[in-house]
């Protein structure tokens, strides 16, 4: 978990961070039930650990005073960018925040969130590389259901600009459709599958 601060157009500090362990597939020719069994049981524990740990982590991290008055968006997502050009993972974003631009050329009080602002976003910063990112935006809101109603219009089209998997159910201000559907989001940079003499044999019958 990254801030979204003054400039997020640099991989900052994280406020927390944390890796899951996803649990083999079983195979009914070559694995061993019992013992598969109790490796998928080992990987569950490691991971309510990891998640306690991020709970932890994130906690303390909140409880201190912000660094900055402003918010980069935009800058935040390059970084998301920058962090999953390289990831053999599905990659998840999610976007935690009032989605109101505070920083450089485009100020949340002088928008419009009309299609002139997304073309002005895109002349002037470019949109970043998130295809086959699966994002969701939470939190989104302003001073009016209107005037929230065209920013959740104008993130989703800056997305979807970018490449991202995001629906309107995407754009809440909870997060209650999760976990994401496994067709949101894809690896950026898949591995080469080496296949054993076994994958091969039973290809063959």
């Amino acid at each position: 978990m990254l801030p979204i601060d003054d400039d997020s157009s640099l991989i900052s500090d994280f406020l927390a961070q944390g890796s899951l362990s996803v649990a083999p597939s079983f195979d009914g020719f070559s694995d061993n039930e019992l013992e598969y069994k109790a490796k998928v049981k080992a990987i569950r524990k490691k991971n309510r650990e990891v998640r306690q740990q991020l709970l932890t982590m994130l906690q303390k991290a909140l409880a201190k005073p912000g660094r900055s008055a402003e918010t980069d968006i935009f800058g935040a997502t390059r970084m998301a960018s920058q962090l999953l050009s390289a990831d053999k993972r599905r990659p998840v974003v999610v976007f935690l925040s009032d989605m109101q631009e505070d920083r450089g050329r485009f100020r949340y009080k002088n928008m419009t969130f009309g299609k002139k602002d997304l073309a002005r976003v895109g002349t002037i910063y470019g949109f970043p590389d998130l295809k086959n990112v699966c994002v969701y935006v939470v939190g989104t809101r302003s001073d009016s259901i209107e005037r929230t109603r065209k920013m959740l219009t104008f993130w989703e089209d800056y997305f979807k600009k970018s490449g991202a998997a995001v629906t309107p159910d995407h754009m809440v201000s909870m997060l209650v459709n999760w976990p994401p559907k496994k067709s949101c989001g894809s690896p950026r940079v898949r591995e080469k599958t080496v296949l054993s003499w076994f994958d091969h044999l039973r290809r063959e019958f």
